[in-house]
């Protein structure tokens, strides 16, 4: 295992053949301290001048190079404070991990510190008992059946998927609810809930308009292409703007 410590000095690096038939890089370097030079073969070179100033190497795959000199800002790990001193420098306790070593001879006094504890929803600008809470939504997980005129919308987290479409589709849906006294069936998958409410909708594309689009469409390939997408593609919100209501 080769290593390259904060004095190493790269002299050279070179394509050259180091056996029969086998070509590497050969990177030449050697240390401030001695004269004598090095040779060691590898299979990939980068250079990065942004991070490192412009003399710089980092030799990857294979054997690493490590602990160069980072120039400006960056993110690094830390243990876990312990405490803070009353001038504001944090004590870090010693985890045996390479993280301590690189900055157990530093004073780190943060500027800003940010506490990861999580949060629970709380509604205190809702008046006590005048309103529902999201748990007791049972309609798509959205609105009481009994008031329809408040919902919370983003609130359900799918297990496979994201939040900010089926937010755009709960809206949709709560907006023409207000508007049409819809009675809905319920669903928690994504794909199955997303389709579920653009077909309460009207908004679902059927095999035949499907197939009448694909085969009239100018764009190339799109006869096969689009009911492939639309038969095993996931349930995009574009999906459901072919036959919108």
């Amino acid at each position: 295992m080769v290593y390259a410590k904060l004095e190493t000095v790269v002299v050279s690096v070179r394509r050259g053949d180091i056996h029969a038939g086998e070509r590497a890089h050969i990177v030449t370097y050697k240390s401030a301290a001695g004269s004598a030079t090095t040779e060691w073969h590898c299979n990939a070179v980068a250079y990065n001048d942004a991070a490192l100033g412009s003399s710089w190497l980092l030799i990857g795959t294979g054997n690493a190079f490590e602990n160069w000199p980072v120039v400006g800002r960056f993110v690094d790990l830390a243990p876990f404070t312990s405490r803070f001193h009353t001038s504001g420098t944090a004590v870090l306790p010693d985890n045996g991990r390479e993280e301590y070593g690189r900055i157990k001879e530093q004073a780190l006094k943060p500027d800003v510190v940010i506490l990861a504890t999580g949060y629970t929803q709380r509604f205190s600008f809702f008046a006590d008992g005048s309103y529902p809470s999201p748990e007791e939504g049972n309609v798509q997980n959205l609105w009481c059946r009994d008031d329809p005129t408040m919902t919370f919308i983003g609130h359900i987290r799918p297990a496979f998927g994201a939040i900010p479409p089926l937010a755009e589709l709960q809206a949709m849906l709560w907006t023409m609810n207000l508007l049409a006294d819809s009675r809905l069936r319920y669903s928690v998958e994504h794909e199955s809930y997303a389709y579920q409410i653009a077909k309460d909708m009207g908004s679902a594309p059927g095999v035949i308009e499907v197939l009448t689009v694909a085969f009239t469409s100018k764009v190339p390939r799109a006869w096969y292409r689009l009911p492939i997408v639309w038969a095993a593609g996931s349930s995009y919100v574009t999906k459901f703007r072919l036959g919108s209501p």
